[in-house]
């Protein structure tokens, strides 16, 4: 007799949290509640242990350490990274040296709980922070309770990348630097979560939400440029994201890093624009063939599929289509783009010294005023309230010990002390305005729905695959699985179920090798040669890449791999390349190779092969 209770667990980041989004209204809660309801159950959500800005691991900087002092004045070394960055942050947290020693070796984060203040406790999964990570999100979940787990739903990731100007079209992060850090997380630290996950949950359904793009070929270059102009004035942004990837898409998707933006006065601005989407859309095809990869490869238990959001480029910023994501990053009453989600005064209320903004903006300026010439009865009026300041505030700590040495220093290095403290001021009022703004990038309501609907249609399919019906539509006959199957390169022997969960392809890929026919004294990559993968005669895609030799093809999740009935591989007018070998896979799974060498320009394989 089925369980009349359905339990399911949600675990991950600012997505899956649904940031800027009513509570009833985030897309887990939406899909959890469907359904329960489709099979007649009662609804028991616990734990729903998401947070705004969570990493699967906290991370730390090799061979670099840090100095801290703990609650009781002694001091101690520890790695720079993550945890240090947080600690620093918010040192009224810790109130004991173990409680300290325990969050800084990872041992512990449930501290975390109070970041907000016990009343807002209910909102502080709005404010984006790494802790608690995923890793200690699924430690959490006691033993019994996680055995009787119906159904997670789980993310993450995305925060983790963390690559410097993955965005800056001048100079930013190599397309090959994203790529390995992409396949680091994505792929790599992603598996490893849902191993982890696998064992937490023995007999759940783990159902893993992917992510998108958030800007395309549809977003208008007047509103990108409008964007990076009003945050290029904003440089505590900057800084503050430089140290801890908040946002979920930040460093795929935002020229945060906004050195580029003075390249608008010298460079083309559409060119400009155009490499921005770019970057986001190489990153987000990367991460979305690596954590498809991931999830095919999964020790399957009792079952794990993959939800692909299929959000369109009609559906990202600034496009003329239905808006899938917050558009507000102005703060409220700041005109057009002004952040305005329904969680927007319960997350201000709850962001740590929000109320203390105008003295850090005092600050600035006292302390900017200190290096310059001043009269000595001005200069001890500006540090009597620069220290009054100081005093009146509990932390970052490093950012009051270098206002400190401003108001301490005599000689020697002033100038430097100065930048140094400005800086670090500018970093926390950074760390403030950017968690007011938080939901910008992230799902809206029609963005929740969308995802909820693909939930909920990737569970039905999971739970009630049709051997028969997946069959006939890659024209098998259902007396003869294994020769079907075989007809698109998938193996039966790995379980029938796993290759029926290709059966909906979220993400094409290939493998190229091809070598440069006509010598000359510039090498072309071949990244610069664009390519088509046609699969159908009215399925036509255009090949992110290929970077590394390998290119990705972002089906939106709305092709059958019966859909399939050829494979060639297209470029515009003929090239200087010679093909030299080929490998196609589906969501991550290889099904065909060849060794065929042909001039680049229209190439046919015989895949499904006959």
């Amino acid at each position: 007799m089925t369980d009349q209770v359905l339990r399911v667990a949600v675990l991950g980041d600012s997505a899956m949290w649904g940031q800027g989004l009513a509570r009833d209204d985030t897309f887990a809660r939406l899909a959890a509640r469907r359904i329960a309801q489709e099979d007649r159950r009662t609804l028991v959500l616990a734990p729903f242990s998401a947070r705004s800005g969570a990493k699967l691991e906290a991370a730390r900087t090799r061979d670099r350490e840090r100095r801290v002092t703990l609650p009781s004045g002694a001091t101690s070394t520890v790695p720079d990274g993550d945890r240090y960055r947080f600690y620093d942050t918010y040192p009224a947290l810790f109130v004991a040296d173990d409680q300290a020693t325990a969050f800084l070796s990872g041992r512990d984060e449930s501290m975390v709980r109070d970041l907000c203040g016990t009343s807002n406790r209910a909102a502080c999964g709005e404010v984006p922070a790494v802790f608690p990570t995923i890793t200690y999100q699924l430690d959490q979940v006691d033993d019994a309770r996680a055995r009787r787990i119906d159904l997670l739903i789980v993310d993450g990731s995305v925060n983790d990348v963390g690559i410097d100007e993955a965005l800056d079209p001048l100079d930013g992060s190599s397309l090959d630097e994203i790529d390995r850090a992409v396949q680091r997380f994505a792929y790599e630290r992603t598996l490893r979560m849902l191993e982890r996950a696998r064992a937490t949950f023995p007999r759940a359904v783990i159902a893993v939400t992917g992510y998108y793009s958030p800007f395309s070929t549809k977003t208008d270059h007047d509103q990108l440029v409008a964007m990076a102009k009003h945050m290029s004035g904003r440089p505590g942004w900057q800084l503050w994201l430089n140290d801890v990837l908040t946002t979920g898409f930040s460093r795929w998707a935002l020229p945060f890093n906004l050195g580029w933006f003075t390249g608008l006065f010298t460079e083309d601005v559409d060119e400009l624009a155009r490499e921005v989407v770019r970057r986001s859309q190489f990153a987000h095809t990367r991460g979305l063939y690596w954590m498809r990869r991931a999830v095919a490869e999964v020790s399957p238990g009792t079952g794990t599929f993959f939800v692909h959001p299929g959000f369109r480029p009609e559906n990202s910023l600034f496009a003329d289509g239905t808006p899938f994501l917050h558009e507000g990053y102005r703060a409220p009453g700041d005109g057009r783009h002004e952040v305005r989600d329904v969680a927007l005064e319960a997350r201000a209320a709850a962001i740590p010294r929000i109320g203390r903004l105008p003295e850090l903006q005092r600050a600035v300026q006292l302390t900017n005023l200190v290096g310059t010439d001043l009269r000595d009865h001005v200069r001890d009026r500006v540090l009597r309230e620069l220290t009054a300041i100081r005093d009146s505030l509990d932390g970052p700590t490093s950012m009051l010990a270098r206002l400190t040495t401003v108001i301490e220093d005599g000689a020697g290095q002033f100038q430097t002390n100065v930048r140094t403290a400005v800086s670090a001021v500018n970093r926390e009022i950074g760390r403030i305005e950017v968690s007011v703004i938080a939901s910008f990038l992230h799902p809206n309501e029609a963005g929740a729905r969308r995802y909820a609907d693909r939930i909920v249609a990737r569970h039905a399919r999971h739970r009630e695959t049709s051997l028969r019906r997946d069959l006939t539509r890659i024209g098998g006959d259902p007396m003869s699985v294994r020769t079907t199957l075989r007809r698109y390169g998938l193996r039966p022997e790995t379980g029938l179920r796993a290759a029926l969960q290709n059966m909906v392809v979220d993400v094409l890929a290939v493998e190229v090798e091809a070598e440069q026919t006509v010598p000359g004294p510039i090498t072309i990559p071949l990244s610069a040669v664009p390519m088509f993968l046609r699969v159908a005669a009215d399925r036509r895609y255009r090949i992110d890449g290929p970077v590394n030799g390998l290119g990705v093809v972002d089906t939106y999740g709305d092709l059958h791999l019966g859909d399939i009935d050829r494979l060639v591989l297209e470029t515009d007018g003929p090239t200087i390349f010679r093909l030299r070998s080929f490998r196609l896979s589906v969501n991550g799974t290889t099904v065909f190779a060849s060794a065929k060498a042909a001039p680049l320009g229209t190439v046919t394989f015989g895949y499904p092969s006959t």
